[in-house]
């Protein structure tokens, strides 16, 4: 494996070892009673901003768990919509932003990673 290969690999590991630490990370320091200051409908917005994280990390994994099956010739080739999902992380970031001290961050952090990643993943699989 070339070195910049490596280090690719190296960067990729870390963002998702990241994001799989700090998306439970908002889970819990948002039910330690942070949210209860917050108005119904930012409280609701900030939910959907973590929702949309959890989700979209989940199909991040999915993803890559699928495309090392397609590697092996387990599986055959899904067309993944990219651009629906980086909008969908994209939003995730301006739901991020009603929410209240480092849960808020740590949401628009992770929304804009996952937006990233699926930026990369998209050119990687454009023709």
């Amino acid at each position: 494996m070339p070195k910049s290969e490596a280090i690719e690999l190296g960067v990729l590991v870390s963002t998702l070892a990241g994001l799989c630490v700090s998306v439970p990370a908002v889970w819990w320091l948002s039910h330690r009673g942070r949210g209860a200051n917050l108005g119904h409908w930012r409280h609701l917005l900030f939910r959907c901003g973590q929702f949309g994280n959890t989700i979209s990390l989940v199909v991040v994994l999915v993803f890559l768990a699928h495309s090392q099956l397609i590697m092996h010739g387990i599986t055959k080739y899904v067309d993944y919509p990219f651009l629906h999902l980086l909008a969908f992380s994209l939003a995730t970031i301006i739901f991020g932003a009603f929410g209240r001290g480092g849960s808020r961050i740590l949401v628009m952090m992770n929304g804009m990673a996952l937006t990233i990643l699926w930026y990369l993943f998209g050119l990687a699989n454009s023709p």
